[in-house]
């Protein structure tokens, strides 16, 4: 809808009372919306934000155009010690983090295994930070119901998995969570336009995916800008999330391109301040 004044979008809130709410409020005594509420969103052109409809106009949805926007920092356990996970849980937690993000990989589409729905099923009461879970997966369709009653907030499938995109975009979607899509670094932006209107977040890989600890790959950061572009120009409220090789200095390139939630991994578990790391981000 380019060139229109508004663009109707549906954007969940995430769960009020964790770290993971980034929302801007203005001062006031009323009571908070329901958790998990999923208002429809629209994006004012004139005013540069995405707004609630239907909602108290005191909460503001962080967006790009640079007035009501805040990076998002999405800790991924891939990282973590998993004899001890409930403490890493709560070692994310109290750095401030917005999201945790679950890398879930079978083998097939990535050279490495992780782990599945029973996991996250086990880790949902452990946090109530929004569930970020990205399905490096050949078929993630067979398993959405799964990870949706699990504790998946977000399902982020690949644009490169053998899975019809737009129905598994749609299924997501239909099972009340926000949807996502993945691009690994040799795949173009413009892979994402056709789907755009079903997304509420683009992951551009900064490494090939499937392992930690790779080095972030500067060439993705017009990709990144060319999604920004294409978003604003529909007028979409959409996130663009950058993984691999991030830390505070790459994030910080990916922010200037356009990007809107920094995963982070062993930057974050090998910081001797992670509460100072996350907010250096947050504030990027």
């Amino acid at each position: 809808m380019a060139g229109a004044d508004f663009c109707v979008r549906r954007t969940p809130l995430f769960r009020r009372g964790s770290t993971g709410s980034r929302f801007r409020e203005s001062p006031s005594t009323e009571s908070a919306p329901p958790i998990d509420l999923w208002p429809a969103m629209r994006y004012n052109n004139r005013m540069g934000e995405c707004e609630p409809i239907g909602l108290q106009s005191r909460i503001s949805i962080p967006y790009a155009r640079g007035r009501s926007f805040a990076v998002k920092v999405s800790p991924s356990i891939l990282t973590c010690d998993f004899a001890h996970l409930a403490e890493e849980l709560a070692f994310v937690e109290s750095s401030g983090a917005d999201m945790l993000h679950l890398d879930v990989m079978d083998g097939v589409f990535v050279p490495n295994l992780s782990f599945g729905p029973p996991v996250i099923r086990r880790l949902r009461p452990l946090t109530s930070l929004p569930f970020d879970v990205h399905l490096m997966m050949a078929y993630p369709q067979r398993l959405l119901d799964a990870f949706a009653e699990a504790g998946a907030d977000l399902i982020n499938i690949h644009a490169e998995c053998a899975s019809p995109l737009k129905e598994t975009l749609s299924q997501i979607r239909s099972l009340g969570k926000r949807a996502a899509l993945t691009l690994k670094p040799a795949t173009p932006a413009e892979a994402a336009f056709p789907y755009l209107e079903q997304l509420d977040m683009v992951l551009v890989m900064t490494v090939e995916p499937g392992f930690g600890g790779q080095a972030f790959m500067a060439d993705m950061l017009p990709k990144i800008a060319a999604l920004r572009a294409e978003i604003e120009r529909r007028g979409l409220c959409v996130d663009i999330q950058v993984d691999g090789g991030i830390n505070a200095a790459t994030a910080q390139q990916a922010a200037k391109a356009g990007a809107t939630v920094a995963v982070v991994g062993n930057a974050l578990f090998t910081s001797s301040d992670a509460p100072a790391l996350v907010r250096q981000m947050q504030a990027l």
